[in-house]
């Protein structure tokens, strides 16, 4: 009987370390989250920003040019 209650507390990782491990998945999980986000966010922005500014320079009239 004292050789199987040996086996199960060697398997006891504790409340400190086991919160420890779920923060720190956690932490990788939504590191990579937001890898994998930004990385399909950024052409996004980049092909919003490009069509502003050729949207803005289509609206200028020569006198807007001239004045600067």
């Amino acid at each position: 009987m004292t050789g199987l209650t040996t086996l199960l507390t060697l398997g006891y990782i504790g409340p400190g370390a086991g919160i420890g491990l779920i923060g720190a998945f956690f932490g990788l999980l939504m590191s990579v989250g937001m890898a994998l986000f930004m990385m399909i966010l950024w052409p996004l922005r980049s092909a919003l920003k490009k069509a502003r500014a050729t949207t803005g320079q289509a609206n200028e009239t020569p006198a807007d040019t001239n004045a600067a």
